[in-house]
């Protein structure tokens, strides 16, 4: 007597009239499918005696275990500067952290130009889809660009920025604002009485002003006002910087990585920390220590979970992961430094 042939999700989605994404996300209770609709699937899932696949259940359990359990399901990693090849550091570490983690689970990452600003979305969607690549890892954009033209609804995407300006994608990003309250605490602790924080507005705009956030916040909390902020425009003017910096009689200046990499006539003349310190700068510059490779594992650890699913699409509730940076100290704050050390 043969066995009946088992109902799959695909059929279970087809029955319903609905995605396989909206039958995997009713069946696991998800809050972005409606209730009435969570309801139906599954009342069609036990007519039709649906079971999920022992196999897939496996797989899952071991993802959470931290071991490899894909073929080499290829992750594209979409860059958007003004060149395919990238320069800027963070973006590469990030980069690097995401093809340890693609490795580690199964995966392999390679890397997309989809133009200077994503101009050509539509065009590299196009390949990704007839190479049946459907994990995408969006990188850092510049900003601001136009609107990106791209079919979420035929791929997982997952982006390691906030500036794709695309509201329901989901993304790995920084806490800029607690960040920033870490490194004015630090500078405090070392030794730093009147603070400068040099900010440049497009970048804030891109970040949603998180920067600025914690410097509010900081305020708030510690009851110091000898913060000062800067808002740029462009690249720092040194006679204008300078100017300031007299004025208010700062001790120590806390500067974008764009800025602090422009603003090298600086050096030895007063203590400044990085927002985005790089792992290579380590012990060189001090600030903020982002740690750009957990970005990129821990965007593909969250991907990964949404293919094992089967689960394409923008979500209609979205959730962003924020991870947290660290403190690392260096040369660039030395003279703040000795100042602690003299206390």
């Amino acid at each position: 007597m043969t066995a009946p042939e088992r109902v799959s999700i695909r059929d279970l989605a087809k029955i319903a009239g609905v995605s396989r994404t909206a039958v995997s996300l009713a069946l696991r209770d998800s809050p972005e499918v409606s209730v009435a609709t969570r309801e139906r699937i599954k009342a069609l899932a036990r007519k039709h005696d649906y079971r999920s696949h022992p196999a897939v259940n496996a797989l899952m359990q071991q993802v959470g275990r931290k071991r490899r359990v894909h073929d080499e399901e290829v992750i594209a990693f979409i860059r958007t500067g003004s060149s395919p090849e990238e320069k800027a550091l963070g973006p590469l570490e990030m980069l690097e952290g995401a093809r340890k983690e693609a490795h580690r689970l199964g995966f392999r990452i390679e890397v997309f130009w989809a133009g200077y600003c994503g101009v050509d979305s539509e065009r590299l969607a196009r390949v990704l889809y007839q190479r049946g690549i459907r994990g995408v890892v969006w990188g850092p954009m510049p900003y601001p660009h136009p609107p990106l033209r791209f079919p979420w609804q035929q791929f997982a995407p997952i982006a390691c920025t906030r500036s794709t300006d695309v509201t329901n994608l989901p993304a790995v990003i920084i806490n800029h604002s607690r960040g920033m309250v870490l490194v004015l605490e630090m500078l405090q602790q070392m030794g730093a009485g009147r603070i400068g924080v040099v900010l440049n507005e497009t970048m804030e705009r891109r970040q949603d002003f998180g920067w600025s956030l914690g410097v509010d916040l900081h305020r708030h909390r510690s009851g110091r006002k000898k913060i000062h902020v800067l808002m740029m425009e462009d690249a720092p003017v040194r006679k204008r910087v300078e100017a300031w910096i007299q004025e208010r009689r700062l001790d120590a200046l806390v500067m974008m990585p764009d800025i602090f990499s422009a603003s090298s006539w600086l050096d030895g003349k007063i203590p400044r920390a990085s927002l985005d310190v790089a792992f290579s700068e380590i012990g060189q510059v001090g600030g903020l220590y982002q740690n750009m490779r957990f970005i990129g594992e821990s965007a593909v650890r969250s991907l990964a979970l949404r293919l094992y699913n089967g689960i394409l699409d923008l979500p209609e509730r979205v959730s962003h992961t924020v991870l947290e940076g660290s403190f690392s100290d260096g040369q660039s704050l030395r003279p703040l430094g000795f100042m602690a050390a003299q206390s």
